[in-house]
């Protein structure tokens, strides 16, 4: 990582990604298969109003049009930082390195950003221990953001009372290889209203703290304050 001169952190390439990737077509192949197999889960569309879950309506403003562009063209930008202007990432301590801060004002329903990062398919149990691993579809798919990934790796987590941010599963289709694969996408929003300054947490589920064998810390988006600083991570 990089920071400019007002320690403005800078994300470098590979952690810029806008939806999982994986360097193998086999592992597209097997995804696009196993979620050909749950045609339950919506295509994710973000120029639907009623985007998020059916409850998001403000009189036909789009704000989550607005954020999904912007997502896409902070990360594709070279010399922007990597995310958009909705968000910051500032360094907290020692012990939480980084965090994501809302850079302004955002309403419950608007778009956040989408979990990426190194794309998996099977027991990812047997993979080397990583602390930003996703699962999803019958636990067979995963996301592991640890070499990889972009901003929302380092939202933070609160217990559900005091999270801010919940995701919902959706799929999408990637072109790789001169070739079209649906594969799923985990979707962060606004769950509640979050006030310029506050810290953007999500419940990262009882079986994370199982596997790290620790105890959560119970914090709340006002818990920290901006600290400007680079990441070790």
């Amino acid at each position: 990582m990089e920071q400019t001169q007002s320690q403005r952190i800078i994300l470098p390439t590979v952690m810029r990604f806008p939806v999982p990737q994986s360097p193998f077509p086999r592992i597209y192949r097997q995804v696009n298969r196993h979620c050909l197999r749950h045609g339950d889960v919506a295509f994710f569309d973000p120029t639907e109003v009623e985007w998020v879950d059916g409850t998001y309506q403000l009189d036909g403003d789009l704000c989550s049009i607005q954020n999904y562009d912007a997502y896409i063209k902070a990360l594709m930008i070279p010399e922007g930082p990597g995310y958009p202007d909705y968000v910051t990432i500032s360094y907290i301590n020692e012990d939480v390195n980084c965090g994501v801060f809302a850079a302004e004002e955002i309403s419950p329903g608007e778009f956040i950003g989408i979990y990426t990062g190194d794309l998996g398919y099977g027991n990812y149990h047997e993979i080397e221990e990583s602390c930003y691993i996703f699962e999803m579809l019958d636990d067979e798919i995963y996301v592991d953001a640890d070499r990889c990934g972009n901003f929302t790796r380092f939202i933070n987590h609160s217990s559900p009372e005091n999270c801010n941010c919940q995701s919902l599963l959706y799929m999408t289709e990637v072109n790789r290889f001169g070739r079209h694969f649906t594969i799923p996408i985990i979707i962060l929003y606004a769950s509640n209203p979050i006030e310029k300054g506050e810290q953007l947490l999500f419940d990262y589920g009882d079986e994370y703290w199982k596997l790290m064998d620790v105890a959560p810390r119970a914090i709340t988006p006002k818990t920290y304050q901006f600290k400007p600083g680079l990441c070790e991570n």
